[in-house]
């Protein structure tokens, strides 16, 4: 157990996982890699090495930041808006796409109006689409949109829809070839998109063609003629309203209801909760007491947290001023998490990560767990390691700190910071014995 493997330096890398760090210890203390068994295992290590980390966590560091969006209602249930044509739906060629070069597009839109005041995300919508004959030799894509309204017409993107590609007139990926008929194509929102309650919006559907001048593809339509169907070609600057007959399209979203209570997880400290999601409905509420007896005593725009989860999710009593909130920013300081496997990586960043190392292995040597230290070594250990710690106070400490202070008992005690004080683990001189040494991490 000499100390002849001891580094000296630091060199934190990304590549510091838990097992790296848990050999630097174990290497110098045991002579080998960490093991499952022996007088120092693997998870003894780990063990101390996590504490380690959770005292140092305990100082207002920038890395232990966090901010989280969470959904401001609960989804209850799913459901269709009703088809926007109960009849007959053919495809009516008055509405393909004029171009007559590639990499022109067209749009079709449908009016959708919200209704209640239950949040409505949309998870997919319809459009049902025909192929001009001669069938088979449109290749390009389709793509869905959800846009606002402005005066009765579509006006700004609010969600995207994923990609649909159409190879020579096939959709592969719905097993769905294109012919004169319209068919019904859908259209897949994996980021799903909030509509306000009792809001128009419009269902869009981008046809784009890659190659091909003639061949068209063009919207289905019922023979009711509608006020909520419109369509736009490349190059039109506004949206012509198709009355003879209505564009077929229905989306698909979630209902649920907005919540005055919210769970969020990973954090140790929520120190404020906003929504930020439009400037006309901003919001920022504030802790109103930790220790809070009455509920029915919070102030307006003020949170509480109520308990934890199982899981340890925090669960978070909101009072605000809106009360349709379809998404809530938590904002405070984050759990440490503990590190448990070997390709576990610690919160502290990736330069200074040799702090755990450092501090891990002078805990053992403050226990008399290594024999045969030379002392003078140990103080050079102490030094760099020091200096690694006054580097991380002058980067991510928000209080105004430099170094730490080393006890003469041995001790670590990583949340007190001096500016003057020398560190020294033990009074300890060349080789004296092992009986003469004292000290304790903990």
């Amino acid at each position: 157990m000499a100390d002849v493997n001891i580094d000296y330096t630091y060199q934190s890398g990304d590549n510091d996982n838990t097992v790296a760090l848990v050999n630097k210890v174990s290497n110098p203390l045991l002579g080998k890699d960490a093991d499952t068994t022996g007088t120092i295992t693997k998870a003894q290590i780990i063990i101390r090495m996590n504490t380690i980390q959770k005292n140092i966590c305990k100082k207002e560091f920038t890395f232990m930041n966090k901010r989280s969006d969470f959904l401001g209602y609960e989804t209850e249930a799913t459901t269709t808006d009703a088809e926007s044509s109960t009849g007959a739906v053919t495809g009516d060629s008055t509405l393909g796409n004029s171009a007559s070069v590639s990499g022109q597009s067209g749009l079709y839109a449908y009016k959708h109006t919200t209704g209640g005041e239950n949040p409505q995300v949309v998870s997919e919508c319809v459009f049902k689409l025909a192929h001009q004959s001669p069938v088979g030799e449109f290749t390009g894509s389709l793509i869905a949109y959800i846009y606002s309204d402005s005066g009765g017409s579509p006006n700004s993107i609010q969600g995207t829809s994923d990609t649909v590609s159409v190879s020579s007139g096939v959709i592969s990926a719905q097993s769905i070839t294109l012919t004169t008929t319209a068919q019904a194509i859908t259209f897949t929102f994996s980021t799903t998109v909030a509509l306000s309650a009792g809001t128009n919006y419009w269902i869009v559907v981008k046809v784009l063609h890659t190659t091909g001048t003639t061949n068209k593809i063009y919207c289905g339509t019922a023979a009711t003629a509608s006020t909520t169907s419109k369509y736009k070609f490349q190059g039109e600057t506004s949206w012509t309203a198709y009355t003879a007959a209505q564009i077929y399209a229905k989306v698909t979203y979630y209902l649920g209801t907005f919540l005055t209570t919210i769970e969020v997880s990973g954090f140790q400290r929520v120190d404020r909760i906003t929504n930020g999601n439009t400037s006309m409905y901003q919001v920022s509420l504030q802790e109103y007491n930790r220790n809070i007896g009455y509920l029915s005593n919070m102030k307006q725009d003020t949170f509480v947290a109520t308990g934890y989860t199982d899981d340890g999710n925090m669960n978070i009593q909101i009072k605000s001023s809106l009360s349709h909130v379809m998404t809530w920013t938590a904002e405070g300081r984050k759990k440490t998490p503990a590190l448990t496997s070997d390709n576990d990586i610690p919160v502290i960043p990736s330069d200074h990560r040799d702090i755990l190392y450092f501090d891990t292995l002078l805990s053992y040597i403050a226990e008399n767990k290594m024999i045969d230290v030379n002392k003078a070594n140990v103080d050079l250990l102490v030094n760099f390691r020091n200096n690694l710690w006054k580097d991380m106070l002058e980067i991510y400490l928000v209080e105004e700190s430099s170094s730490i202070e080393i006890a003469k008992s041995g001790s670590i005690p990583n949340d007190e910071v001096s500016d003057t004080k020398e560190p020294n683990y033990f009074q300890v001189s060349p080789n004296s014995s092992s009986s003469n040494r004292k000290g304790s991490y903990y």
